[in-house]
């Protein structure tokens, strides 16, 4: 009994989330680039990215689709959908609150990171990969 307590213990902490520390986006700006139209096209369409909030540790791979959609699940096993483009030298997506939200994508090294004008200054995303595809199988099948 103590011991599957044990296994019971060790599985819920490993699956709390483990924070980092929010990036200002002035000191990206300060070591990084932001990524031009071009290389936010080739870096996210057709691809999943694998995002990471800094402030709660949530992860979320989202599948990027040609088509100008984008699949994503949050909690449960539903799977979302929203429309994205890349303008202006930002990725640009509906948000399932409501309206669109246009954010600019910094490289630092090899680093990636979102900043949403949203968070005043706060860069709370972090990508930590980009797969070809959709090895996640989140695009909804018609």
């Amino acid at each position: 009994m103590m011991r599957v307590l044990g296994i019971v213990t060790a599985a819920l902490i490993a699956t709390l989330p483990a924070t980092a520390q929010v990036v200002a986006e002035a000191s990206l700006k300060e070591r990084g680039a932001a990524l031009n139209t071009a290389e936010l096209q080739a870096f996210f369409t057709g691809k999943t990215a694998y995002h990471k909030n800094l402030k709660t540790g949530q992860n979320l791979p989202i599948y990027f689709d040609p088509s100008g959609m984008r699949y994503f699940k949050v909690g449960g096993a539903k799977v979302l959908s929203t429309a994205w483009s890349i303008a202006d030298g930002k990725r640009c997506e509906e948000t399932t609150a409501g309206p669109e939200v246009c954010m600019t994508v910094y490289k630092a090294g090899s680093d990636v990171y979102l900043c949403d004008p949203r968070y005043a200054g706060e860069c709370l995303w972090q990508i930590l990969r980009v797969a070809d595809g959709d090895p996640e199988k989140l695009k909804v099948q018609p």
